[in-house]
């Protein structure tokens, strides 16, 4: 069983597996608890602005592992077409256990740290506008799939398990590898108006409840034990 069609397919082309049957059944999350939450109450509690368009960076080091992608989001914010409207992006970065800047070419970067509580992550997915999962590959995306849960659009790149995760254009945008100029015009495409970023959201939230719930990953796990009998 494998938590992506990517995965499931390196798994088919290998040759200790591909004699056997695989299965796709993505990584479930607890769907009640990740959920949207009112972004003006986040961010008061993050003591972050009201009126900016956040975007949301986040992972374990993040900022230092390479596979995760920070590189390519920063040179996204500095592209010029980005910074027409990077006077109203504000940063936020979690999972980080160094200091931070406070701002990345002039946009202001809040380091929010370690998140240990679940239900503070789902306040941090909340108060975004985007989050943008840049990894270079994933097997899955668990960063991603939380944010959609959180009803928070995602831009990262057209590869490996995100694919999985995230439907291009439709609760996200996803950018050709590895380009950081097309994933700053998946930001700026997320956040162009406020009708289109309605539409994501919801859809965000629909792919999160009909892909990701417990509840229907149990049933696919019961399915493939009734088959392997």
């Amino acid at each position: 069983v494998c938590p992506s069609d990517w995965m499931s397919a390196c798994a088919k082309e290998s040759i200790l597996f591909r004699k056997f049957p695989v299965s796709t059944i993505v990584n479930g999350l607890n769907v009640n608890l990740f959920c949207p939450g009112d972004k003006k109450t986040a961010r008061a509690r993050l003591g972050l602005p009201a009126r900016k368009r956040i975007v949301l960076f986040g992972a374990m080091d993040g900022t230092i592992d390479r596979n995760k992608g920070y590189e390519y989001l920063i040179a996204a914010l500095t592209i010029p077409q980005e910074k027409k409207s990077g006077k109203n992006l504000h940063l936020v970065v979690f999972g980080n256990r160094g200091e931070m800047p406070t701002e990345i070419a002039g946009i202001p970067l809040t380091a929010v740290g370690l998140i240990n509580n679940d239900d503070k992550l789902a306040e941090v997915y909340s108060c975004a506008d985007v989050t943008v999962v840049p990894s270079l590959i994933e097997s899955f995306g668990q960063a991603a799939s939380e944010s959609l849960a959180c009803g928070t659009p995602v831009a990262c790149f057209d590869t490996s398990g995100l694919r999985t995760v995230v439907d291009h254009r439709v609760n996200g945008y996803r950018a050709r590898c590895y380009s950081s100029e097309d994933l700053a015009n998946g930001i700026a495409r997320i956040l162009s108006s406020q009708t289109n970023h309605v539409k994501l959201s919801k859809a965000a939230r629909k792919k999160a409840l009909s892909r990701f719930s417990l509840k229907n990953l149990h049933e696919k796990y019961r399915e493939v034990y009734k088959r392997v009998r």
